[in-house]
């Protein structure tokens, strides 16, 4: 089969949550391709992709994707049920189809010592809606690639919340940071004040360099 015709051929769906926690070994597209093919047989996967807290498998044809559907795949040690469709995927009220966008949310400040479980329902606590495990951080070598050694970091994916995530958390007797990209305020390019785009701005256009009203710089 050609490679093209592999695009024809819906893909199937794993979410990161449903994974057997990775403690010592993140999964890896090779991992999930190799235990694919043993259920639907060789060359039977195109390839994978992460895209937040969901995996997609790329079957080349559809006898493996009904495989791989009906009999599963066993990741370390575990037997995993694909998904037919996309679980993030919601109706709004018009009835277009749109995947729910996610966020990373990285957690620092917390010893080693504590245990996954126990900063998840930490994170929980604040009512968001968790895509993924908990991931634990790992250092990086000065060409980029990923070391053995721990930052103390973890991180995991989650619905982007309908408001931004206080900056700290309590877990234990620490005082955790929480961290993910929509608690950046944003600096309007328009007025130069914080707190919104200029998509948005109903205020004159303020100059950069001598911040006077109704003009640009230059």
């Amino acid at each position: 089969m050609a490679a093209s015709d592999a695009e024809h051929v819906a893909p199937v769906y794993i979410t990161a949550s449903s994974l057997p926690a990775a403690e010592e070994k993140q999964y890896s597209v090779n991992e999930l391709c190799s235990a694919a093919e043993k259920t639907a047989g060789f060359r039977s996967m195109e390839g994978a992709q992460r895209i937040g807290g969901l995996w997609r498998l790329y079957p080349t044809n559809i006898d493996a994707r009904v495989a791989v559907l009906t009999k599963g795949i066993v990741l370390r040690g575990v037997c995993i049920t694909p998904r037919d469709k996309n679980p993030f995927i919601v109706t709004d009220d018009r009835g277009n189809e749109r995947e729910t966008p996610a966020t990373k949310l990285t957690i620092g400040n917390v010893p080693m010592s504590f245990s996954n479980m126990e900063i998840m329902n930490a994170v929980q606590s604040l009512g968001v809606k968790i895509r993924s495990s908990l991931i634990e951080e790992r250092d990086r070598d000065p060409s980029g690639k990923l070391t053995r050694w721990k930052t103390g970091r973890r991180f995991l994916y989650m619905e982007v919340p309908a408001k931004p995530l206080p900056k700290t958390l309590r877990i234990g007797i620490c005082t955790a940071s929480l961290y993910h990209k929509e608690q950046r305020v944003p600096t309007c390019s328009n007025c130069l004040s914080k707190g919104h785009h200029a998509s948005a701005c109903e205020a004159p256009t303020k100059c950069k360099q001598c911040f006077a009203d109704h003009h640009k710089a230059g």
